[in-house]
């Protein structure tokens, strides 16, 4: 395995501050995977640099009420400093790599670059950059690397999901 880019998002800090957050609350690690919809053994996966999913950063960023660039300091420039939106129940904050996705091909077609050029750019592989087509779970160093690589605000490819809405009512 490779050395994690702490540089692009700090897991370690994330948990950190998820914890302190947590003990002040006095929340146990399971009352804290009820009220995020993030289970207490990804959370604490999140602080080993493996694969940390980006949905679940996301919702833990809503947790805390922080700008998601306090664990991404190569990103920092990429957004205005804002916490995403309170969480409300029954929603959660999703990445939205289909419109991501759609941003790349339109970068292909602009600038004339390839996909290829674009995964070897930001560390990717061309078959990570076509699963944006269909939503794939993705993790969070990758987004921010793409992010970063279009110089994109996180915030711009994010999206709401609310659980008590059928998928017809979602779109």
């Amino acid at each position: 395995m490779s050395e994690p880019d702490y540089d692009c998002f700090d897991g370690r800090e994330f948990v950190a501050a998820i914890d302190e957050l947590r003990r002040e609350r006095g929340l146990s690690w399971a009352a804290l995977g009820r009220e995020t919809g993030v289970s207490p053994q990804t959370i604490r996966r999140f602080a080993t640099g493996d694969i940390i999913e980006a949905d679940g950063v996301f919702a833990l960023v809503r947790w805390l009420q922080r700008p998601l660039e306090d664990f991404a300091p190569a990103n920092a420039h990429l957004n205005s400093g804002k916490s995403p939106a309170p969480a409300r129940p029954a929603t959660m904050l999703r990445r939205d790599t289909v419109r991501l996705h759609a941003a790349l091909l339109e970068h292909v077609r602009k600038d004339g670059v390839t996909l290829e050029q674009i995964a070897d750019a930001t560390a990717t592989t061309v078959a990570q950059l076509k699963g944006f087509a269909s939503g794939s779970r993705t993790d969070i160093r990758t987004f921010l690397r793409v992010l970063r690589y279009l110089g994109a605000d996180f915030h711009a490819y994010t999206r709401i999901h609310d659980y008590n809405r059928s998928p017809a009512e979602r779109k």
